[in-house]
């Protein structure tokens, strides 16, 4: 089955838009937390942000992945 280019296109700029959405969210984040908590904290709070982003992107696509 093939493919059409538009829907991989599509596909394609809208995984980009939710990467710099999360990119966005997490800028915002790190700033915050700097504020707040300082330094040492946010490295490891970052770390659990990024791991659960990356959970919640994977567990709402992976029907697209498998395909």
């Amino acid at each position: 089955m093939r493919i059409p280019k538009e829907s991989i296109a599509s596909y394609n700029s809208f995984i980009a838009t939710l990467g710099s959405a999360f990119n966005t969210l997490g800028n915002l984040t790190l700033s915050y937390l700097s504020l707040i908590v300082g330094q040492k904290e946010v490295v490891v709070t970052a770390s659990i942000l990024l791991i659960s982003y990356t959970l919640v992107i994977t567990y709402v696509f992976k029907n697209k992945f498998r395909r």
